[in-house]
């Protein structure tokens, strides 16, 4: 494990906390468990969501889009918080409820702080919240973060031929490597459906299924193992997520499986705190280790002290390189 450190009048420390540079998103599973001390006197231990932000980076500046589903009934308004898992964060943005159950929305982040945002929110200092009149703190809630690493959209239009079904659906996945265990949570709107299945093809093939899930009322969560060479073919974004119904049978809505980062551990976000008051997020880096065996970073600040700017070895304490000067933002390759 390496150390960042900007040395100034006292450390800054940083460790690794999550994706960087080619890993841009974050996904969430909503429930009533993650809201903090909600005043809300209902009952909402049933009422779960999914949601999913990336980054896209424009001329114009960074764009966040953000999908999010839901069986909240009451919802008038989703919101994006700043805060960290288990605190009461700061709104940044809320939309109003369009669609039943499925809200697609962008944003565009602060071209002041636009790099700080990002850290932020790649680093899991971020969280959904679905709102309503009566308890606008949240009925459920879900912490951004690189926990899940697969995702899927799910929509008429991604069927072959595409289908008009007016309905949608979002999955948040997690993939075990270790265990080969594809661990699928998948939310959608669809009536009368009478079949959910895992099926081989790319975004432009009908495809052939695999395998189908024991359930077929959202939302489904269950688990699949995968045999080689359907792993390979996952990674390789040849696997969807096909939801038929009574009025569509061949496919009412499907969306392609992606993985977050088909090669983990690899890219990192990164936070620097002040030892002598952890609460100031003097700076943040984003760090992706090439397969040029280089390391390639950025790291911004808004510090005036620096004298200078490393990266460490957190067990011998040893510095393993300078970074390239001090001034924000420092942006930098190192060969290893």
């Amino acid at each position: 494990l390496i150390l960042v450190a900007l040395v100034f009048a006292s450390c800054a420390f940083c460790f690794p906390t999550g994706p960087g540079f080619s890993n841009l998103g974050v996904l969430a599973r909503l429930n009533e468990d993650q809201i903090i001390d909600s005043p809300c006197g209902n009952d909402y231990r049933n009422s779960v969501g999914n949601g999913g932000c990336f980054l896209d980076r424009t001329l114009n500046g960074t764009v966040v889009a953000c999908v999010v589903t839901h069986n909240v009934i009451e919802a008038t308004s989703v919101g994006i918080f700043s805060g960290a898992a288990g605190t009461e964060g700061e709104l940044l943005n809320a939309f109003p409820v369009t669609n039943p159950f499925y809200e697609d929305f962008s944003f565009l982040l602060s071209t002041d702080d636009d790099d700080t945002e990002e850290a932020a929110l790649l680093s899991g200092e971020w969280y959904i919240s679905v709102m309503t009149d009566d308890c606008p703190s949240g009925i459920i809630r879900g912490q951004l973060t690189n926990s899940f690493n697969v995702w899927a959209v799910l929509d008429g239009f991604n069927e072959i031929p595409p289908v008009v079904s007016n309905t949608n659906g979002f999955a948040v996945s997690d993939y075990n490597v270790a265990q080969r265990r594809l661990n699928s949570f998948i939310q959608y709107n669809t009536p009368d459906v009478f079949s959910v299945t895992l099926n081989q093809g790319s975004q432009n093939d009908v495809g052939i299924d695999f395998y189908t899930f024991n359930d077929r009322s959202s939302p489904i969560d269950e688990s699949y193992i995968y045999i080689e060479p359907r792993e390979d073919e996952l990674y390789h974004n040849q696997h969807f997520y096909n939801v038929l119904s009574e009025d569509n049978p061949l496919g009412a809505i499907r969306g392609q499986l992606h993985v977050l980062d088909a090669t983990p551990n690899i890219n990192f976000a990164v936070m620097l705190r002040d030892p002598s008051n952890p609460n100031n997020k003097n700076a943040c880096g984003l760090f992706s280790l090439l397969c040029t065996n280089e390391l390639e970073y950025m790291v911004s600040h808004n510090m005036d002290n620096i004298v200078s700017a490393a990266v460490y070895d957190i067990n011998t304490q040893d510095i393993v390189f300078n970074l390239n000067g001090i001034r924000s933002p420092i942006i930098g390759k190192q060969e290893l």
